[in-house]
């Protein structure tokens, strides 16, 4: 009986299709019968391979939406004992053809079992992604390679798929382990990779493949040829042996918890009882939609949780939420006993600050949350803006901007809290000085739906030195009218008038072209 290995990793770039189809060629020159099955809608492991994609007429597609039999589809490459299931962009649309399959998670594994047998090894080329065909081909395989580009943001994407694979081990395929990491783009002369490797390896240990593929003009110049088994690719591979030299600044540990990996033949996130979690009082974030909440509830007693939530250990048994009071909350709703979690070790200052970024990151944070949770930050732990500035990854002058809103009024901060107004609302309102003015031109623009330009010019008027010129009564009824006729002409429009009822109307416009289009406005109101 074959084996099953798919190649993935979600992020893009790393070396998948280069390494199914190395891997796929050393194999088949070992004497062994080989198919690759390529699961990306992009079909580079097809066109790799020597098959003209564009003249086929049986495809992975094919086979897993209509059921054609995978032996229409499999075509001998240009390597005796190699064999592709070619891919074609059709791909794409699978995942929403397959959403309302029965057993949809399990297309590919039932058509890879008809033929599995008449291989040694049939290897998959993921997508990078995690959706629908890459649970497919998890729930197929019987192991996993892992290939990380030896670069900073590639360790990012770990903890996501390690938590995939957990998920996928849990509900669809218990079989599944991981083969190993495959180190990638490696480059001897850079630091970086050379703390990249020691970080993997020290988390990792025996999961990571001695193999490592080095950065090689080379390899680049082998895409150029039709097929494996030529030219390039049959030169012998350099074994790199990378230097003792380390420390990433603080480390994976930065981005995965050494508690979360299990490397006694697969990985996994640690699994945290609820009832030894309890939420952060100096969350930032405070209003949680009801409805939200209860749709997330749904789904998580349906699929489970997909992204951990991040907690600090208070003590023995007892665990602070970081990030993810949402997740944690909407998973007590689902009757959940544990819920997946990364574990970081930080102080109070840390937990706020980290909790601050996610929230903000994910836009999860009104603009007066983000105003309160930076201040309380600047006054509690004594930080300047420069310092938070740094610490957060927002411009001093946005933090800046952020705490000017807590002199707002009263009425105007509950209503940016509402979102009744928006960020660039107040800050038109914060230029003006007196808190009576703010509020007089707050009640006008939530009357009237004024634009933020439209505040902003009226603001200006407000702050003149020189005498307000006496205000006809008839001012009031004009504002409705030019709120009108800005909507209906898509422009600024300003209305004048005096006492005596004389005025003006003034019309904004871009340049020729817009002013040709209101022309143009006027035009039909002629007809």
């Amino acid at each position: 009986m074959g084996k099953i290995i798919a190649l993935a990793n979600q992020k893009g770039g790393v070396g998948k299709t280069t390494t199914t189809i190395n891997l796929a060629a050393s194999l088949a020159t070992l004497e062994k019968k080989v198919l690759v099955v390529d699961a990306d809608p992009q079909a580079n492991a097809s066109s790799g391979l020597g098959i003209d994609i564009q003249s086929l007429s049986c495809t992975v597609y094919e086979c897993l939406v209509n059921g054609n039999n995978p032996k229409e589809a499999i075509i001998q490459a240009c390597i005796d004992g190699l064999y592709v299931m070619p891919s074609h962009i059709d791909l794409v649309g699978a995942e929403l053809e397959l959403m309302n399959m029965e057993g949809r998670e399990t297309v590919m594994k039932k058509m890879l079992d008809t033929i599995k047998d008449d291989y040694d090894y049939i290897l998959i080329d993921c997508s990078p992604s995690l959706g629908l065909i890459t649970v497919n081909s998890l729930t197929a395989a019987d192991s996993i390679i892992i290939p990380v580009q030896c670069e900073y943001f590639a360790l990012e994407g770990i903890s996501k798929l390690l938590n995939t694979i957990r998920i996928i081990k849990t509900k669809l395929n218990p079989s599944l382990d991981i083969e190993g990491f495959l180190l990638t783009m490696y480059d001897s002369r850079l630091r970086l990779s050379n703390q990249i490797y020691d970080e993997i390896k020290k988390h990792f240990q025996e999961l990571v493949f001695e193999t490592i593929i080095a950065r090689n003009v080379k390899f680049q110049g082998c895409q150029e040829l039709p097929c494996p088994g030529t030219g390039n690719f049959e030169e012998k591979r350099e074994e790199m042996t990378p230097p003792k030299k380390s420390a990433l600044g603080r480390g994976l540990d930065a981005l995965i918890s050494t508690d979360l990996v299990q490397t006694q033949g697969s990985s996994s996130i640690n699994e945290v009882p609820i009832d030894q979690i309890h939420a952060n009082p100096d969350q930032p974030r405070r209003d949680f939609d009801p409805e939200s909440l209860q749709e997330l509830s749904d789904s998580i007693r349906q699929i489970g949780i997909i992204q951990p939530i991040t907690l600090r250990k208070v003590k023995e048994g007892d665990y602070q939420i970081i990030a993810g009071e949402r997740r944690f909350r909407a998973a007590t709703m689902a009757g959940l006993k544990s819920i997946p979690a990364y574990i970081r070790t930080a102080n109070d200052e840390n937990v706020m600050a980290m909790a601050l970024i996610e929230n903000i990151q994910r836009e999860d944070l009104n603009s007066m949350e983000v105003a309160l949770a930076c201040q309380n930050l600047l006054e509690v732990y004594d930080m300047t803006q420069e310092q938070l500035s740094s610490r957060i990854g927002k411009k001093r002058a946005t933090i800046a901007n952020y705490i000017r809103l807590l002199k707002l009024p009263a009425e105007i901060q509950v209503a940016l809290k509402n979102k009744q107004i928006d960020m660039g609302h107040a800050r038109a309102l914060l230029a003006i000085d007196d808190p009576l003015k703010q509020l007089q031109l707050f009640h006008e623009l939530t009357k009237y739906g004024y634009s933020v330009r439209m505040v902003e010019d009226k603001a200006r008027l407000m702050n003149e030195d020189k005498p307000a010129r006496k205000k006809s009564t008839s001012d009031d009824a004009l504002a409705p009218l030019g709120h009108q006729l800005s909507k209906f002409l898509g422009t600024t429009v300003k209305l004048k008038s005096n006492s005596k009822g004389k005025g003006s109307i003034n019309i904004s416009f871009k340049d020729e072209d817009d002013l040709a289009r209101i022309m143009q406005l006027f035009d039909r109101l002629k007809k």
